[in-house]
């Protein structure tokens, strides 16, 4: 088993966990201040292979492609990964619905499955399941927090010059 790093970085929205390994970004999560980590480094990422110090703060800077380049490890199920794999297909400043991703998985009837996928991913940012909310545009759920998620939408919505929800969009670029 490969040696894993873990490093805390500094973001807008507080303290973000990376752990990596010499095949890729394993975990990247918002943690509770009121949590504590053993084994962390101190603030930036110290022999970091994949520039991942960077990543973060260029995104938070305005470049929402910045975590397109980082080799992912995250594990998990075969499903799991498609759907990780999808919610990184949607647009920055677009959202999709639980159900519609859950239908592009081939999953008609799939939308709490979908939810699973994003209450269990592991690399927050780098797989955007914050642009996933419920079928109403209400945002659904965020293990991070509420309050991120809306910041994370509305970031990337003034980024990506977009002032409104646009699912058809997204939907429009796959043929449907």
């Amino acid at each position: 088993m490969p040696a894993t790093r873990t490093a805390e970085l500094t973001t807008p929205l507080g303290p973000l966990v990376a752990e990596w390994t010499e095949r890729g970004v394993r975990t990247l999560f918002f943690r509770k201040k009121e949590a504590t980590l053993s084994a962390l480094e101190p603030r930036a990422c110290a022999n970091d292979p994949f520039g991942l110090q960077e990543a973060v703060e260029a995104y938070f800077r305005g470049d929402l492609a910045a975590f397109d380049h980082l080799p992912l490890d995250p594990g998990g199920t075969v499903f799991l990964r498609k759907a990780w794999l999808l919610m990184r297909s949607i647009p920055a400043g677009s959202t999709l619905s639980y159900g519609e991703l859950a239908r592009e998985l081939g999953l008609p009837r799939g939308a709490r499955a979908v939810g699973l996928a994003a209450r269990k991913n592991p690399l927050v940012l780098a797989v955007p399941c914050h642009r996933v909310v419920a079928t109403d545009g209400s945002l659904g759920g965020y293990a991070a927090g509420l309050w991120r998620k809306k910041w994370l939408l509305e970031h990337e919505r003034r980024c990506s010059g977009q002032t409104t929800r646009e699912p058809s969009r997204w939907e429009n670029s796959r043929g449907k």
